[in-house]
């Protein structure tokens, strides 16, 4: 066979000798299928992703308009229509408020992983607080407590940063329980940034820790709190596309804590 156009890998490991003299195994295969897979895995993905940013962006033209003249019906008829009416209308611009909501979550789904890595690092911490501010109402209006300890810098796009630590904050605002407690934390040990956000509502089941990021997944414990199923997926996408992982661990006392962790990034 011939070995024009193809590509393989070389792999050298050291090989003990009885003898003391140094000696080394080394390991020629070929990777051209692998890659072409790998090659054809990523342009698959980049179509797909094209493809859930269009379609998001073509149906959300036509809610806006749908929940603007339920409004409008609302407040021009509130006399004239009854009981039935009313609630009927209510229900189509909520119904319509949530298809909106969850285009806008697959529309930024679909852009994670265009923008490339900043230059210089960016302060986790810096970015939490930024969001906690962002989402003061909602603390407020769920009685939460959000703590920010020290935090790592990391060397990820800010917006999508941003993004991260939104969903994560949101979810824990959804599912932590009354009065939820939030904590946010990180360590630098090792080369290795490891940023926790933990709450002490009703946990995760070990059995659901994985299937809890899965697009439109969500879990057990969701009880009647809304959400579309697309923030713990956003948040999976954007920490392994920077070569990070995330995990859910249990929090001491009860709670769900989550664990990001990125390797020698910087």
């Amino acid at each position: 066979m011939g070995t024009e156009g193809r590509t393989y890998e070389i792999i050298h490991s050291a090989l003990p000798q009885r003898d003391g003299l140094p000696r080394k195994l080394e390991v020629c295969r070929d990777i051209t299928e692998r890659l072409e897979s790998e090659e054809r895995l990523r342009q698959a993905n980049s179509e797909l992703d094209s493809f859930v940013s269009m379609v998001s962006h073509d149906l959300r033209s036509p809610l806006t308009p749908l929940i603007g003249f339920s409004e409008f019906l609302q407040e021009r008829y509130a006399d004239s229509l009854d009981e039935t009416g009313m609630e009927c209308l209510e229900e189509i611009e909520k119904a319509s408020r949530k298809m909106l909501d969850l285009l806008e979550d697959l529309l930024a789904l679909a852009k994670v992983g265009q923008l490339e890595r900043p230059e210089t690092p960016i302060s986790a911490e810096r970015i939490v607080r930024e969001v906690v501010y962002e989402l003061s109402e909602e603390i407020r209006k769920s009685d939460a407590t959000v703590t920010i300890g020290s935090l790592p810098v990391v060397h990820l796009p800010d917006t999508l940063l941003m993004d991260l630590f939104r969903n994560l904050i949101n979810n824990a605002l959804r599912y932590a329980g009354e009065k939820p407690r939030i904590e946010i934390e990180g360590t630098l040990l090792d080369g290795c940034r490891r940023i926790l956000i933990r709450d002490h509502g009703p946990g995760i089941p070990s059995d659901e820790h994985e299937l809890v990021f899965q697009p439109f997944k969500r879990g057990s414990a969701r009880g009647k709190s809304s959400g579309t199923g697309i923030g713990l997926a956003t948040v999976q996408k954007i920490v392994s596309l920077y070569d990070g992982r995330i995990s859910i661990e249990e929090t001491p006392g009860g709670g769900a804590t989550f664990v990001i962790e990125f390797v020698d990034l910087i």
